[in-house]
């Protein structure tokens, strides 16, 4: 199996299952027909504002000598004018953030909840809510996970284990519990 990245980037073994699906709605979107190419200063700028914003040390900024578009936690690599734009760097400085984080997942969920605030910050608010549109057309994810619940797990007395029941018992304040032993006594 070919590597489908390039450089030094955190879990390599996370599989990218979302990409094709976030590049589609990424392509509706009317903010990535700006194609404004930034000056060298400005996009140094523009790195500058987004990696303080996002409280992360700035990347090398490479514009010359490569054939990909990419980004490491330490680099970015924009190679042709035509991706010297805001959209561009917007979304390669998501996979900057996202590496510098402790859930990096390439174009998953958290890249994505990540590309909608740096969207929503650096190029707007109706740029954001078309974006965050295209997302749900696509069926793109780019929610947070939830937390698990916490309450008690049914359990049999098999083996040792406590019934809800003896949940119930240790812990009279759960709600949960308390609705168990109400049904099963009705």
């Amino acid at each position: 199996m070919a590597i489908s990245y390039i450089g030094n980037i955190p879990n390599t073994h996370v599989r990218d299952h979302q990409r094709k699906r976030l590049y589609q709605a990424e392509e509706e979107c009317s903010f990535w027909d700006d194609i404004n190419v930034l000056s060298i200063n400005n996009i140094k700028h523009l790195v500058d504002n987004i990696s303080e914003w996002a409280e992360i040390k700035p990347p090398t900024i490479i514009l010359e000598g490569n054939t990909h578009v990419y980004a490491t936690q330490d680099t970015i690599v924009l190679p042709y004018t035509d991706t010297q734009t805001i959209p561009f760097i917007c979304h390669e400085m998501s996979h900057v953030i996202n590496y510098n984080s402790t859930n990096a997942d390439h174009h998953g969920r958290n890249f994505a909840y990540t590309y909608l605030k740096v969207v929503r910050q650096f190029i707007g608010l109706k740029s954001y809510k078309e974006l965050l549109g295209s997302f749900r057309k696509h069926k793109v994810k780019y929610r947070r996970k939830r937390m698990q619940r916490r309450g008690p797990k049914t359990m049999t007395i098999k083996n040792g284990r406590k019934s809800i029941h003896d949940i119930a018992a240790e812990n009279p304040s759960c709600k949960i519990c308390k609705l168990f032993i109400e049904k099963q006594i009705a």
